[in-house]
């Protein structure tokens, strides 16, 4: 199939140090036609049982809308891990999103949804002006899971797991709390590791928050997931 776009050209570069006992690795990308990105993480053991990492990067162009194409922007995730024995792990991490959406602009982006379903619904509009309305709603809509990064700006996620002796149960309780609105999303999860080729989970989805909050935009309140992998 005859395919439109740009032509991209991108190049990156990733070079790792070890500076007194710390894990360091710095990242350059970039190129035609794409955004440019300089970014660093690094990761650090206190002691046997924790550890600390952080990852932070600087980029130009948007990745949720709108574009934004000449603005820069800066992302952060740090947090820790500790492991308790040979079946018990807890998690916990801060997330800074520096495109996310403050108040105002978390206003305008909820009111463009409400106009673009008011416009789609209204039958005194011709059809084609109802069927653009139809396609920017549906576009605006995926916005909050195109990107991976979430509409606001600061999350706090944490996460406990523990596996049976025999390593073949593990259970999980996750959850996100989305800073900005109080939004909560809940993922626990539950697997069976019968053979070591063999995984089977399965995962409940609650979510949880005031009405307008990111989380509970999305189409449903609460869901099950099941995953079965098989290695060959």
């Amino acid at each position: 199939f005859e395919t439109k776009g740009r032509t991209h050209r991108v190049g990156a570069v990733r070079a790792r140090f070890l500076v007194k006992d710390t894990d360091l690795a710095l990242v350059l990308s970039g190129g035609t036609n794409v955004r440019s990105l300089v970014g660093f993480d690094l990761g650090r053991s206190l002691g046997g049982s924790t550890s600390v990492h952080a990852e932070a990067a600087f980029y130009q162009g948007a990745e949720l809308l709108p574009e934004r194409s000449d603005q820069r922007f800066f992302r952060l995730a740090a947090g820790l891990l500790y492991f308790r024995g040979q079946g018990t792990s807890v998690s916990l991490e801060y997330f800074w999103n520096g495109e996310g959406y403050d108040a105002a602009e978390m206003t305008a982006y909820l009111s463009g949804l409400d106009r673009s379903r008011a416009q789609a619904q209204d039958s005194r509009l011709p059809p084609p002006v109802r069927e653009a309305a139809q396609d920017a709603y549906l576009t605006a809509t995926g916005v909050p899971y195109s990107g991976g990064l979430g509409l606001r700006r600061h999350y706090l996620q944490g996460s406990w797991t523990r596996a049976s002796s025999d390593g073949k149960w593990t259970t999980a309780a996750r959850g996100l709390i989305g800073l900005s609105d109080g939004g909560v999303a809940l993922t626990p999860g539950l697997s069976f590791a019968p053979r070591g080729n063999l995984t089977m989970q399965l995962d409940a989805v609650v979510l949880l928050g005031p009405e307008d909050s990111e989380y509970r935009l999305a189409p449903l309140r609460g869901a099950l997931q099941a995953r079965v992998k098989v290695l060959f």
